[in-house]
């Protein structure tokens, strides 16, 4: 264990923020922020080993670390043989967001170490991990202290790093700590677009946060006065919806509210869930939409046998007034861009006579509340108890496209016409029962693609000529067509139904 005396960062001087991004490059501004034969500053030591001995419930919270989805669990050692060893505790406590620790140690005798100090592998700062994994407190606490906001690691800057964000799967629990990282790293002057590892290679804010398809962040850095690349118009583009609308300034259209005249409220500023009445007209059309569109065909993403059949236990409908003011606008929106309307869906195969929708025949008198010029679609989505709830009270997020399915033909909201399609997708609750969302989903015009074809579709939705995909494997294999839609707005949750699978 070394134990060399003196601070350790008097090696590791940096460039102003502005010499950062005027002419430096990513390697030379690492070069002056790092040293990895830096000795270890016996202050830092002396904070650690406190730290770690009134820190009690360490173990148990290392236990429950392992189990956060936050990739591999901390490793805080109480011996270390180099500096890098000795600051990876920190980088860990910053990492998984346990702000009492780092406090105490910026705020120690060697705030410097712990607040400049980068890893030897992946020159990553405690403020980039922090900001990495969406701990806006760590983030706060370690700026207070002096970490510098602009230093770059591998992959950019902190502000860089909190529009990537880390993971998919806990976005959804993550994004707001992570647009509050965004706004406050711009308050405290945060370079938007930074110099990359490689020649004439940026580290671009906006355009990270464009791929990630975060409509809040990209407001955010939009009205902070972030430069538009065509790098980031393409990646707009593709995501089309909120996100291109978000970034390219297009034109939201806003219609009056009118709530369907079969909702229980008509005004309210609110979100319920209707019971539907047993033996009612809806019931009984809700349970002949699951059996009419059931098919006994498995395909991989089933898991298990295929049931025989699914039965309907109990089902409600969804009255969230801020999502239906969301879908009227987008719906206008789509009728604006599409005056002559859309492609008919049983057009698409060049036979009038098929290709119709499955749920919108079984549906009957239901499915006369659609608008057939732009292709809305009574469709089902299957999802979790957890899920289904989410989405009644926030929307679709397109941004966890993926999560729990795969992405085959575009990273978009997905939807079926047959029940048995998105029961392979559909969750068990405490007692067993399945949970699976009929939706309300303004198709537009469709793509339709019976292969995997991954170009051909890129080169389609780039076209601005498409707003969904008609995936028709059941035309190529004899299985199922999904309906793929990638304007998050364009779709309302109007049923949740609970129901049973028949072994």
């Amino acid at each position: 264990m070394g134990c060399g005396g003196g601070k350790a960062v008097a090696a590791m001087e940096a460039p102003g923020q502005s010499e950062a991004v005027a002419g430096k490059s990513y390697r030379s501004y690492r070069t002056k922020r790092f040293s990895d034969k830096a000795p270890i500053p016996a202050e830092a030591e002396e904070d650690m080993r406190t730290l770690l001995a009134g820190m009690d419930d360490l173990d148990d919270w290392v236990a429950k670390m392992k189990d956060s989805g936050f990739g591999r669990a901390p490793n805080i050692s109480r011996s270390w043989e180099s500096a890098d060893q000795l600051h990876a505790n920190f980088r860990d406590f910053c990492k998984y967001g346990r702000v009492e620790a780092v406090s105490q140690l910026v705020n120690g005798s060697a705030k410097e170490f712990w607040c400049l100090f980068g890893s030897q592998k992946f020159n990553e700062t405690g403020l980039v991990l922090a900001s990495k994994y969406g701990h806006h407190e760590v983030v706060r606490v370690l700026v207070a202290a002096g970490s510098e906001i602009n230093y770059p690691a591998n992959g950019g800057a902190a502000l860089h790093w909190a529009c990537k964000s880390f993971s998919q799967k806990n976005y959804a629990a993550m994004e707001p700590q992570q647009v509050a990282t965004v706004q406050f790293l711009l308050g405290e002057g945060a370079h938007m677009r930074l110099p990359g590892a490689k020649p004439d290679e940026i580290y671009d804010a906006l355009n990270m946060a464009t791929q990630r398809g975060s409509v809040p962040m990209v407001m955010l850095l939009k009205a902070a006065g972030a430069e538009v690349s065509e790098s980031t118009e393409a990646a707009a583009k593709k995501w089309g919806g909120a996100v291109s609308r978000a970034l390219l300034a297009e034109e939201k259209v806003a219609v009056p509210y009118v709530a369907p005249s079969y909702w229980t409220h008509q005004s309210e500023d609110l979100t319920t869930f209707e019971q539907i009445a047993e033996g009612s007209e809806v019931e009984g059309k809700l349970q002949e939409a699951l059996a009419k569109t059931f098919k006994a065909v498995r395909t991989r993403d089933r898991s298990g046998a295929v049931p025989k059949g699914l039965r309907l236990r109990r089902a409600m409908r969804i009255e969230n007034t801020g999502l239906w003011a969301r879908y009227l606008n987008a719906t206008a929106a789509l009728e604006k861009r599409r005056p002559d309307g859309c492609t008919p869906i049983q057009d698409l195969d060049g036979d009038p006579e098929t290709g119709h929708v499955r749920t919108s025949t079984s549906l009957g008198d239901l499915a006369g509340r659609l608008k057939t010029n732009i292709a809305e679609l009574y469709l089902f989505h299957g999802t979790s108890p957890v899920g289904a709830k989410a989405i009644s009270e926030q929307g679709f997020r397109r941004i966890l496209a993926g999560v729990n399915a795969g992405t085959a033909f575009g990273r978009g909201c997905y939807f079926a016409e047959a029940s048995s399609k998105s029961d392979e997708y559909a969750q068990a609750d405490g007692d067993g029962h399945f949970v699976m969302l009929l939706c309300r989903v303004v198709c537009g015009e469709m793509f339709r693609i019976t292969e995997r074809d991954p170009l051909g579709l890129s080169d389609a939705l780039h076209s601005g000529r498409y707003d969904s995909v008609l995936a028709d494997r059941e035309a190529s294999v004899g299985t199922y067509r999904e309906f793929v839609v990638f304007d998050e707005e364009c779709v309302y949750p109007e049923y949740i139904m609970i129901y049973d699978r028949e072994i």
